[in-house]
C-alpha cells in the first residue's frame, strides 16, 4: 500500500532565505526555531519541507528540501554542526538573530541557549523569478506552518511546482532540461534519477508541460552535519564504551570521506572522542563481525593503552534497526587499509 506523501510549508525569515540563496549550492540547512521547547512531527523523514516568506516580504514559496530530523540543541553545537547552513555568517551573528526573537520573552540568547533544529537536506533556494505561488488556502494567521498531502489538489500542485522549479534551476546551472524517469523500486528509489535528486513524479511530461504520475521521494543524501546528528540520535551512546555524555561523543566515518566514504548512516559509528581519534589513525578497528580490535602498535609506540586493551574483542553495541548497522564491506576496508594490526 502506497502511503500518501505530505509536504510542510513553513513561514521563513527573509534574511535567512536571502543569505542561503547567496551561498548556493548548500547540501543541508538548519531551519532553526528560537526556542527548543517545541517538537516537530508534521512530516516524515524524506518528505518535502517548503520555505515560505511572510506576507510583508511577498508571501511566496522561495525554496524547499527534504526533512531529515528535528532535535533541540544548543547554539554552539548548531554552529559546530552546520556553520553557515544556519543562515548566518558567524556564531555571533546567529546568537544576535536568535536574540531578536527571544528578547520579547526577556531571554538573553547565548551560545548555550537551546534552539529547535529542523534539519533540511538537499535544499533548493529560488531567485525571485522562480518563486512558487502561495497555497490557495493559506491564512495570514498561520504562525509557523501548515501540512499538505499530495492526495489533495493543493498539495499535489505544490509538489509539481517544486519539481518544475528544480528542473528550471538545474537547467540554469547545467543546461539540462526536464528528462524522463526510470522505474521505481520497492523502496521508492529511482534507477535513473534524472534532473532532481530530492523528489520526482513517476511518469513523463506531456506536450502541455503537465506532469502526471505518482509523487515519489528518493533516498536522501546527507551532509556532514546531518550525518553527525543522525548517528548521534541512532546510537545515543558510544558503541564500544557505552559512554552517554553527548559532549564527548562523535560520529566516526568507517571509510573516511576523503577516501570515497559517504555520509550514509551505514558508514558511521558513534564513538567516544578518544576512541574516534584512535580509529581514524588506525590504532583500533571494528571487524566485519562487529568486534572491536586494538592494535599492538598502541602499546609499542606509546607504552600505554591499558584502557583500550580491556575492550579488545568486545562486540560493539548495534542499533535496533538492522538497516542502520555498519556496512561490513566498509568495516573490512578499514581493517585492511587503515588498521595498524
Amino acid at each position: 500500500v502506497r502511503v500518501p506523501m505530505n509536504l510542510y510549508v513553513a513561514n521563513t525569515d527573509e534574511h535567512w532565505y536571502q543569505y542561503l540563496l547567496s551561498q548556493q549550492p548548500v547540501d543541508e540547512v538548519n531551519f532553526w526555531r528560537p526556542m527548543g521547547n517545541t517538537t516537530f512531527s508534521a512530516i516524515r523523514e524524506g518528505e518535502l519541507f517548503l520555505f515560505k516568506l511572510k506576507k510583508k516580504h511577498g508571501g511566496h514559496i522561495v525554496g524547499f528540501g527534504q526533512f531529515l530530523m528535528y532535535q533541540p540543541m544548543n547554539v554552539r553545537d548548531a554552529w559546530d554542526f552546520f556553520g553557515k547552513g544556519n543562515g548566518v555568517d558567524s556564531l555571533q551573528a546567529m546568537i544576535h538573530a536568535i536574540h531578536q526573537y527571544t528578547k520579547s520573552k526577556q531571554i538573553l540568547a547565548t551560545r548555550d541557549h537551546t534552539i529547535g533544529a529542523i534539519i533540511v537536506t538537499n535544499p533548493t533556494f529560488l531567485p525571485r523569478e522562480h518563486w512558487i505561488r502561495t497555497p490557495e488556502d493559506w491564512k495570514d494567521q498561520i504562525v509557523t506552518g501548515k501540512t499538505y498531502s499530495t492526495e489533495q489538489e493543493i498539495g499535489l500542485r505544490l509538489f509539481h511546482d517544486c519539481l518544475v522549479a528544480a528542473d528550471r534551476m538545474k537547467f540554469l546551472h547545467d543546461g539540462d532540461g526536464i528528462g524522463e524517469m526510470g522505474e521505481v523500486g520497492e523502496m521508492g528509489e529511482v534507477d535513473s534519477i534524472g534532473e532532481m535528486d530530492a523528489v520526482r513524479e513517476v511518469g513523463k511530461i506531456d506536450k502541455t508541460g503537465k506532469h502526471y504520475g505518482t509523487p515519489t521521494l528518493l533516498r536522501m543524501r546527507l551532509g556532514q552535519g546531518g550525518f553527525r546528528m543522525k548517528i548521534r540520535s541512532i546510537y545515543g551512546k558510544c558503541a564500544i564504551s557505552g559512554e552517554h555524555s553527548l559532549p564527548v561523543l562523535e560520529a566516526a566515518h568507517i571509510r573516511s570521506y576523503a577516501d570515497q566514504g559517504g555520509h550514509e548512516i551505514t558508514n558511521g559509528i558513534l564513538f567516544r572522542s578518544d576512541i574516534h581519534k584512535l580509529y581514524d589513525r588506525g590504532y583500533v578497528t571494528v571487524d566485519p563481525d562487529y568486534r572491536f580490535q586494538v592494535s599492538g602498535r598502541l602499546n609499542e609506540e606509546f607504552n600505554n593503552g591499558k584502557t583500550y586493551y580491556q575492550l579488545d574483542q568486545k562486540k560493539i553495541w548495534l542499533p535496533n534497526e538492522k538497516d542502520h548497522w555498519p556496512d561490513q564491506q566498509n568495516l573490512e576496508y578499514h581493517r585492511e587499509h587503515v588498521f595498524l594490526g
